[in-house]
């Protein structure tokens, strides 16, 4: 379906669950992205078969941000989606994120 290789950006170690929602997967990875701490992943099928992956927010470990998430995603009703993360938040020691549409 889709083979990690950080070319691009597209993060890598992905270790958690994916998510089924509306035909798309939804995933997390460890580590890669623009920023080297991970990313948040959809594959989305593909005219024709096969299926195209699209980062949709890439962690980044500047500040309070949090990064490195160690879970999968989940999504609410309105199409958000919410993980959590081993380092980085206010204190360093992880954070709940959430990501909008």
């Amino acid at each position: 379906m889709h083979n990690f290789d950080n070319i691009g950006g597209d993060g890598y170690y992905s270790q958690a669950t994916l998510l089924s929602n509306s035909g798309n997967l939804y995933g997390t990875t460890y580590a890669g992205g623009t920023r080297g701490v991970g990313t948040v992943f959809e594959l989305s099928p593909a005219a024709g078969g096969g299926w195209t992956e699209n980062v949709l927010f890439n962690f980044n470990n500047r500040g309070v941000n949090p990064d490195k998430p160690l879970a999968g995603v989940v999504a609410d009703g309105s199409g958000n989606l919410y993980g959590v993360t081993e380092f980085g938040g206010a204190y360093g020691f992880g954070a709940v994120f959430e990501i909008t549409p």
